[in-house]
């Protein structure tokens, strides 16, 4: 069932420290959430993580407009220039998708997922 799947996958996350760190120092500023992920799985992760209430905005995978990727839909939805944004991304396609859409590639931190 559903829910034992949803336990199981919760136990073999883990939260990238620093990432958390970062995130704890700026929360009060406007952070935004765009994820590849579905709703219910993020969240889910979210929750286990208790960062729900780190987030100003969250962009999950069913928000994303077709053929336009989530760095491009952010910078339309919130009307701010590109060099405004910072990324943390772990995946090295999406860090290149990011330059694609116009944010300056200093903007860009690249996640490493911790050791497990």
């Amino acid at each position: 069932s559903f829910r034992i799947v949803s336990a199981m996958y919760r136990q073999c996350t883990r939260l990238n420290q620093a990432v958390a760190r970062i995130l704890d120092k700026y929360f009060k500023k406007k952070t935004v959430l765009a994820t590849n992920s579905r709703n219910e799985r993020a969240v889910m992760i979210l929750e286990h993580h208790q960062l729900n209430g780190k987030f100003s905005l969250r962009f999950y995978k069913e928000d994303m407009v077709a053929l336009i990727n989530k760095f491009e839909h952010i910078l339309s939805v919130l009307r701010v220039p590109a060099n405004l944004i910072i990324v943390f991304e772990n995946n090295k396609s999406e860090i290149h998708t990011a330059i694609n859409a116009g944010i300056p590639e200093e903007n860009i931190f690249r996640v490493i997922q911790n050791a497990t």
